[in-house]
Order: structure tokens, then sequence, then C-alpha cells
């Protein structure tokens, strides 16, 4: 492993450690406590619910009942754990972080889904330990960013998934010079790293790279002036601030439609992509 990568490792090791020992009534994940979650504004999930509701949307018109996925840079799994329980599929988590597999693996066991799930602990430009087309589906939530800039990565993911397979990424989006300007500022202000302020992030470059592989690559960008949500972070609970967000969504809404070529400009994006057969 790279230093690079063994930093990277160090900081979300210490970020997970603190779920090894919750209660299995804390671990438990059921789809309708994610989907209250969703909608509760004094959950971190809150911020993110448009994407969220997107990508729960898509992975539902996949038909994922018995079909092989990869949680692709898993975290805590929220995702994977969603496909397991809700689509019934068979998911294996994977994360360069030995503690966020740990934590998948307890919350599968607390879900009562166990035996459909499966955890590995891997830097991503390595992923020898599957077999080739091993996966109907790669899922990357917040992701992909992290492991392109490792040399072998992309080939790896692409030698694990299916003929015909889906690639679905939930991801920040970073054609916006003035958003990218504000987040740098902002992982400054928090003190963080370059890997932790998450420096790579995906835009249209890599969906230009994913369209070399993939025939179909639909792009569903989200938040424009409603990306100003960052800074009601931790306000959410108040009716003005929800009131705000909600304004902001509909200027969106209004100006997306009229302008649809702005959208690359949004700060959020799920992707979709199917492989060639």
């Amino acid at each position: 492993m790279s230093t690079h990568a063994a930093a990277e490792k160090a900081y979300y090791e210490a970020r997970y450690a603190a779920f090894l020992d919750l209660p299995p009534d804390d671990l438990r994940f059921t789809p309708s406590r994610f989907l209250a979650d969703l909608e509760d504004p004094r959950k971190e999930v809150y911020e993110r619910k448009e994407l969220y509701r997107a990508t729960l949307t898509a992975l539902g018109r996949l038909n994922l009942r018995g079909r092989s996925v990869l949680d692709y840079g898993c975290g805590t799994g929220d995702f994977g754990l969603w496909m397991a329980t809700a689509e019934r599929a068979r998911v294996t988590f994977l994360d360069l972080s030995e503690n966020a597999v740990e934590v998948c693996l307890k919350r599968a066991a607390a879900s009562g889904v166990a035996t459909q799930c499966d955890a590995v602990a891997r830097d991503a430009a390595d992923l020898s330990c599957f077999a080739d087309a091993a996966f109907d589906l790669v899922y990357g939530c917040a992701s992909l960013h992290h492991t392109i800039k490792y040399p072998g990565a992309w080939s790896e993911l692409l030698r694990v998934l299916k003929p015909g397979g889906d690639l679905v990424l939930t991801e920040t989006y970073g054609n916006n010079a003035l958003l990218n300007a504000l987040r740098r500022w902002n992982w400054k202000r928090e003190g963080l790293s370059a890997d932790q302020g998450e420096d790579v992030i995906f835009d249209d470059e890599h969906a230009a790279i994913l369209r070399r592989h993939f025939p179909e690559v639909v792009l569903q960008p989200i938040g424009l002036f409603a990306m100003a949500k960052r800074a009601l972070r931790g306000r959410f609970h108040l009716a003005p601030a929800r009131a705000l967000l909600r304004s902001l969504q509909a200027v969106d809404a209004a100006l997306l439609g009229a302008a649809p070529r702005l959208k690359s400009q949004c700060g959020e994006v799920l992707v979709v992509a199917r492989r060639r057969v």
C-alpha cells in the first residue's frame, strides 16, 4: 500500500472506530427507518435527501433480487444494507478501512441479512480477491473520487463488473469552479488534508471516461442554488432554514428547466451506467 493510501486508511479507521461498540439496536438497518431519517431535519442525511431519494429510485429499477452487488467504498453501508434488505440482493461490502467493513458486517447481522452479505477490506487498486465479472452491479456513494486517483483502480473496477452489468454512483459534482472554491475553503476551515477533503471530485472528465466503456451513461445532476444548503448545515431543524431550502430548490427547478445546460454546474450528481455486453 502506498504512503498516500496508508494515510487515507488511517483517517477512516479512526472515523469508523466509534461505530464498533454501538449496541445492535443502534446498528440495525431497516428501509423504513432510513426513509424516515431522510425526512428528519435533525439527521445528517437530510441534507442530501434529494440525491439519496433519486438513488433509491434508480436502484429500485434494476431488479436486484438475488443479484451480486459490490458496495464500493461502503463506509457504514447504508446503501448496501438497503439493497440487501429492501431489494434482496447479495451484497459484498468493500472499503479501505477494516473498521468500516466490520461495522457493515455487524449491521448486516443486526438487520437479519448476514447470510446475504460479505465484506472485504481492500485497496481498490487491487481487487484480486474477486474473480473477473464477479458482480452484476457496482455501487458507490461518494467513493469513486477517492479511488480513481490510485493507479489500477479503474481497470480493477471494470474487471469485476459483468458485461451488461450496471454501475451506479452517488457523487459530488465538480464542474462548478465557485462551488469547488467554497469546498476548498471549507476543507481548510475544518483542518482537513487534501485526501480528507476529497480533492478529486467527479466531473465531466470522469463522465467522459465512463462513456468509453459504458454505452449507456445517464447523469442526473441535482442542486444548483440549493447547494447553499451547506451553509444551513446543523440548522435544518429550524423552520426558516427548511423554507429557504425549499425556495432555492424551486428556483433550481425553474432555472434548470429553462436552461438545461446549467445542469453541469450543479453540486451533486447521480450516475447510472450499463456496461457493454
